[in-house]
């Protein structure tokens, strides 16, 4: 496993980072470790799926192109779960014209790469509550 168990009470939100460039996976879990989130951490699609029924994190940020699973494929898997199904989706992508389809799929926010990791915390807070507080 890449990353720490399920949430005790009083523990800070886990977020689920689903990307197959470790340089990307290794800035976004540096940031947000370092403004108090756990993070999670998973290299490609079908490691995603695995880790977020295993883990259940409070919010699942994925990459839309990566191997074995692609972003679209992870985002309907973990909608289809009835143990996961609620758990928020933020899809980072460089092509914003799958911005679209990605919504469609059941991501609840879609950030256009560049996304520097400042921008992501602001995202991760507005998602359902219950899930990240």
């Amino acid at each position: 496993m890449h990353g720490p168990p399920a949430a005790q009470p009083n523990e800070p939100p886990l977020v689920l980072i689903a990307d197959d460039a470790r340089d990307n996976r290794e800035m976004y879990a540096g940031y947000l470790s370092e403004n108090g989130f756990r993070v999670a951490e998973a290299r490609d699609g079908a490691e995603a799926v695995r880790l977020a029924k295993q883990i259940r994190p409070a919010v699942v940020m994925l990459d839309l192109e990566m191997p074995r699973m692609d972003g679209f494929a992870v985002t309907l898997r973990i909608r289809r779960d009835a143990n996961i199904c609620n758990t928020p989706i933020l899809v980072l992508t460089a092509d914003d014209s799958r911005e679209r389809a990605a919504l469609k799929a059941g991501a609840n926010v879609v950030c256009i790469k560049p996304c520097i990791p400042a921008a992501l915390v602001p995202h991760i807070q507005r998602l359902p509550r219950q899930s990240v507080e």
